[in-house]
C-alpha cells in the first residue's frame, strides 16, 4: 500500500505474559488460578499462572512502548500483540498509570485502536475488540473462561 514504510520489529519486551504450568494446579484451585486476571481492577502482585505478575508485565511494557512514543519517525503503529499485553496497554491507555483492568475480552485477529500524544496521559481509546470475522462474539464466554472450561473437561 502506499505510504507504507515501515518493517515488522519484534519486541522482546512486548510478549504474552509468561505463565507457569497449568499441570502444576490442583484441580480445585483451576477457576481463581485462570481467572485471577479476570477482576475488574487487578493487583500489581497477580500472578499469570504462578508466574509473571501484573507489576512486572508492566513495568517491561511501560519502557518499551515510552521508547516507541519517543520516537518521532513514525505517525501510526500497528502492533499485533498477544490479550494479556493488550489489556496492559489498554489499561493504560485509560488511567495514564500502570492500571490492570481485567474486564476486556480481545477475539483471535481482533484490534483495538489508541490514539496517543506524547504519551498515555492524553491517550484515548478508540475501539476495542474490533473483529473482522464475526465468530469472537458468537460465544458469551471470555476467552479466559474458555481456557477454563477446556481445562476443567481435559481433568474429568
Amino acid at each position: 500500500a502506499a505510504g507504507i514504510t515501515g518493517r515488522p520489529t519484534q519486541v522482546e519486551a512486548l510478549r504474552e505474559m509468561r505463565n507457569g504450568s497449568i499441570k502444576d494446579v490442583a484441580t480445585v484451585d483451576l477457576p481463581k488460578t485462570l481467572l485471577a486476571l479476570d477482576a475488574p481492577r487487578v493487583a500489581g502482585d497477580t500472578r499469570f499462572i504462578g508466574r509473571e505478575s501484573v507489576a512486572e508485565l508492566q513495568g517491561r511494557i511501560a519502557p518499551a512502548m515510552k521508547a516507541l512514543l519517543d520516537d518521532k519517525g513514525w505517525d501510526t503503529a500497528l502492533l499485533v500483540l498477544h490479550a494479556l499485553v493488550n489489556n496492559a496497554i489498554l489499561s493504560t491507555a485509560l488511567t495514564g498509570d500502570p492500571a490492570y483492568y481485567g474486564r476486556f475480552d480481545h477475539g483471535a485477529g481482533c484490534f483495538a485502536i489508541i490514539d496517543v500524544g506524547a504519551d498515555f496521559t492524553d491517550a484515548v481509546v478508540k475501539a476495542v475488540n474490533v473483529c473482522p470475522n464475526p465468530s469472537p462474539y458468537e460465544s458469551r464466554l471470555k476467552t479466559i473462561e474458555s481456557l477454563l472450561v477446556q481445562a476443567l473437561k481435559g481433568r474429568q
